[in-house]
């Protein structure tokens, strides 16, 4: 038994390490036809992504509300973030087994594109550095995060992306009305962040062969500096139910260089002596209601319980080519039980949510199980994924 677990845990190192180097490959993309995409920072959160998303009307999520709506810091209570580790892994789970135990790895990649209308796998992990602080209208994190994708839409067109992320971001809240049972609050949300990426496109069948040729150093890489705020409103009917609007990314330049390899980023010289470039990330805005039920203090076994649902970036409406509108509600629910356990269920993309917690008071642990869309319509292209968080705070 020891030795079969060894022996998938190298094989699952290995196909983690063969995207990996697929991303540090050179031979199918120069500098010059370098395909740089504006990646947005992200703090990976089980406890969200179980719960449907981000909802913007969300009150009670911790230091979760840096992900939610600036305006929620008008009510948080202290809370500390000493370090954390989030890990989210993305793709067709069932068929990982088969491309791995294949005597021809090309041809199992290219049968599960056929089955699958494609083929998608990815690694999203926040920490270890996350170390976050919360209290009194205001809170302030420092994360950093790796990631990863191969997305192979067919046996002619693949592309893989990995890179590193550090985010710094500070948000304040405060109450501009409070009329009887009628609150509105404000907030807002500065961010800074740097991220250094590479990328790799071509066919299956060329990806692998650039593998007998190995050269990190020919593969062209991007830096890119970011900063940018987002903007919040949220408005409270008593301590229970809320609507909040969150406008992220309300004006976030980028300025970006790409170098043909590391050796040029080392040395600061940029692809083809080219100054450094200038863009911004889009806006995204989103709307949430959420209802928290009243738990009086006496009970002890149910100590509380959520609803909310949610239209994210509705500003992709706008766009010539942009996902059905029904792919954009999303819905989630989480009862407590003993202050201690924390079920989560919701939809996203159409798809199921769920996952729980355990609240330890010092470290809490969480995980989710959760479907997203990469199609234009529900069902084109499912994506799974699972994710599991621990963090140390109190």
């Amino acid at each position: 038994m020891r030795h079969n677990r060894k022996h998938n845990s190298i094989k699952i190192r290995a196909l983690i390490g063969v995207l990996l180097c697929s991303a540090c490959f050179s031979g199918i993309i120069t500098a010059a036809d370098y395909k740089y995409t504006a990646v947005k920072p992200e703090i990976v959160s089980p406890r969200l992504s179980a719960m449907g998303g981000a909802n913007p009307a969300l009150t009670t999520a911790g230091l979760d509300t840096l992900s939610t709506n600036p305006a929620a810091l008008a009510y948080v209570e202290k809370e500390v973030r000493i370090l954390g580790l989030s890990a989210e892994l993305s793709g067709q789970f069932l068929d990982i087994p088969g491309i791995l135990d294949a005597e021809d790895p090309t041809d199992a990649m290219i049968q599960s594109v056929r089955d699958n209308d494609g083929v998608y796998f990815g690694g999203n992990v926040t920490g270890p550095i996350s170390f976050g602080i919360m209290n009194k209208n205001f809170a302030f994190g420092v994360f950093n995060r790796t990631y990863l994708s191969a997305d192979v839409a067919s046996i002619t067109s693949g592309e893989i992306t990995g890179g590193e992320e550090i985010l710094i971001t500070g948000g304040y809240g405060v109450t501009l009305l409070d009329i009887g049972a009628h609150e509105l609050s404000v907030g807002i949300q500065l961010k800074g962040f740097y991220q250094f990426a590479m990328y790799e496109s071509g066919t299956i069948a060329s990806i692998v062969e650039t593998m007998n040729n190995f050269d990190i150093n020919g593969q062209p890489l991007s830096s890119t500096i970011g900063f940018g705020f987002d903007l919040g409103l949220l408005y409270r009917l008593g301590e229970s139910f809320s609507v909040g609007v969150t406008c992220r990314d309300v004006y976030t330049p980028i300025f970006y260089s790409i170098y043909g390899s590391f050796d040029d980023f080392t040395d600061g010289k940029k692809q083809d002596g080219t100054s450094t470039n200038y863009d911004t990330l889009d806006r995204d805005l989103s709307l949430g209601v959420a209802w928290t039920a009243p738990i009086p203090r006496s009970w002890k076994a149910l100590t509380g319980f959520t609803v909310a649902a949610g239209y994210d970036d509705i500003l992709s409406l706008t766009e010539e080519v942009h996902q059905n509108p029904v792919l954009n509600f999303t819905f989630g629910a989480e009862i407590v039980f003993f202050n201690i356990l924390h079920l989560r269920a919701g939809i996203n993309e159409c798809y199921p949510a769920a996952g729980l917690g355990l609240d330890l008071k010092i470290i809490q642990l969480d995980m989710a199980v959760y479907g997203q869309e990469l199609g234009l319509e529900p069902g084109d292209r499912p994506l799974y994924n699972m994710a599991l968080g621990l963090t140390i705070g109190f």
